[in-house]
């Protein structure tokens, strides 16, 4: 709304990673720290990740109390084998899931359905207070989010409108609570 002008192209793509100095992307966000010289990041705050489920799933099929519990419940999985997040490996090996979506959102969605047990990240997790923490001594991966554009893009109004706004929406990650939740 403050930039009505300004035109996105969103990529929500997770299986590709755009080269940013190729300008095959003007910036993008990643779970990874930039690697090249050329490139300018900030770091936009810490994702902290627990295991969750619905009432209704809890209510059906019991609470794990142990990590080795899990075996015995429908588990949420993101991504596929090449995923960056192996979320449910709280103890090895991997386990089996019965649901393996490659977005979070839906992750959460399913869960939220009663589904299964996923692990997702907590400020997500608190937009759906009625969601139960699964093991709530076992955390899950932490891991920090990056915003990075070329440094030839310095700039460029474009990528610092986005760049505030991204930061601005992304205020609840540098918060203690969502990072240790």
């Amino acid at each position: 709304r403050k930039h009505p002008d300004l035109n996105l192209d969103l990529r929500l793509d997770d299986s590709r990673e755009y080269d940013l100095l190729k300008l095959e992307a003007e910036c993008a966000i990643r779970l990874w720290a930039a690697d090249k010289a050329d490139l300018i990041q900030r770091k936009l705050g810490t994702v902290a990740t627990n295991l969750y489920a619905a009432p209704e799933y809890l209510k059906a099929y019991g609470m794990p109390r142990t990590p080795q519990d899990l075996d015995n419940h429908r588990i949420i999985a993101y991504g596929d084998e090449s995923s960056l997040l192996d979320v449910m490996s709280f103890d090895s090996p991997p386990r089996q899931a019965a649901l393996k979506v490659n977005n979070v959102f839906a992750m959460l969605r399913a869960v939220d359905a009663g589904l299964g047990i996923a692990d997702v990240p907590d400020y997500m997790a608190s937009t759906m207070p009625r969601l139960v923490k699964v093991l709530p001594e076992t955390v899950g991966p932490i891991f920090d989010l990056y915003f990075i554009y070329p440094s030839d893009l310095r700039r460029s109004k474009r990528v610092a409108a986005f760049r505030d706004f991204i930061t601005a929406e992304t205020e609840i990650l540098r918060r203690p609570a969502m990072r240790h939740n």
